[in-house]
């Protein structure tokens, strides 16, 4: 199963049948390196193992990483909960094999794999560990984003100094958050043939939509939230947010809410990258609304083929908005 795509990588969860492809990485001196010895097919062979019972336990693992182009495997990366220095972590992982070695596919593949696991996965701290004098791998934890907190002697890989690296989810750091997310319109033609991600029912409504002041509560399948968002400047405004009870989340929708909206989300991971797809129902059937929420104004990202016209600014598609004057009386 594909997991993530990225402009070059397609990183996919691991079967028993990729043994020999994988065995071609890990059993390549240059490729382990940094590692206590290549591996022999039965260590290959219980690397694959782990990572699918992984998946059963955790819904993550390591995958193997495929270039977009021949469909070659040249990697491995992913997450694994493991010990390092006598402290359980998730663990963010990135192997390339050598003939495929400075074209920054480590650092394409590590980046989306901790877009998924903050953004998709909603794990609050991720870790990376690697030798001290692995200039590459502490290259690629660095670039993408992870500062080194500590280091120790790896009795796992004979007894090496080894830098353990971390990184916080964005919305944990956030106690008063910044919200930075920009709004498209979709290409239904195109959107129509496109794979969905996964799909989620959301029920909301304001309590407040005063310019400056809003104040929404939101049920989702699993989980409820109070949320209070300031006034929009450009496409970033202050944001709070607070998981409540769902009991207490239907009573507040109930006693103060006017007018809910309906949806369905699709969380799509494009190019590292998480969007979130809201197909309205209800008063707003017929609309369908493309986010991505970034880290700064200026980020950089790339557009999948079913987006269209940007309303970031367009105060109609404002979720608050929609549940006075919904998209059916334009």
């Amino acid at each position: 199963m594909t997991v993530l795509q990225t402009d070059r990588l397609i990183i996919k969860e691991y079967k028993a049948e990729y043994l020999m492809l994988v065995q071609k990485v890990f059993s390549d001196p240059l490729t382990m390196s940094f590692w206590p010895s290549p591996f022999t097919k039965e260590e290959t062979s219980k690397w694959i193992e782990r990572s699918i019972l992984s998946y059963k336990e955790y819904g993550f693992g390591r995958y193997a990483i495929f270039l977009n182009e021949t469909n070659e495997l040249i990697g491995d990366c992913g997450i694994l909960k493991l010990q390092a220095d006598n402290t359980i972590v998730h663990d963010l992982g990135y192997i390339i094999y050598a003939p495929f070695w400075n074209h920054g596919f480590a650092f394409e593949a590590a980046e989306a794999i901790m877009n998924y696991g903050f953004k998709v996965l909603n794990i609050e701290k991720l870790y990376a560990n690697m030798p001290y004098n692995h200039n590459a791998s502490i290259k690629v934890a660095e670039k993408i984003g992870m500062k080194r907190i500590k280091e120790f002697n790896n009795s796992k890989n004979r007894s090496i100094l080894t830098y353990l690296y971390s990184s916080v989810n964005p919305k944990i750091l956030k106690k008063m958050g910044q919200e930075i997310e920009r709004k498209f319109l979709i290409k239904k033609d195109i959107w129509e043939y496109a794979s969905k991600g996964k799909a989620s029912y959301l029920k909301q409504g304001y309590i407040s939509t005063e310019p400056g002041k809003t104040i929404r509560v939101r049920v989702t399948e699993d989980k409820s939230f109070l949320t209070i968002k300031g006034k929009t400047e450009g496409i970033a405004r202050a944001e709070f947010e607070y998981e409540i009870p769902e009991e207490d989340a239907n009573e507040l929708l109930n006693l103060f809410a006017a007018n809910c909206i309906e949806k369905v989300r699709h969380e799509i991971i494009y190019d590292g990258k998480l969007w979130e797809v809201d197909v309205f129902s209800g008063d707003n059937d017929g609309l369908i609304i493309a986010e991505i929420e970034l880290n700064s104004i200026d980020e950089k990202f790339s557009l999948p083929a079913w987006i269209d016209k940007e309303v970031s600014g367009d105060e109609r598609y404002f979720n608050s908005n929609l549940s006075k004057n919904p998209f059916k009386k334009w």
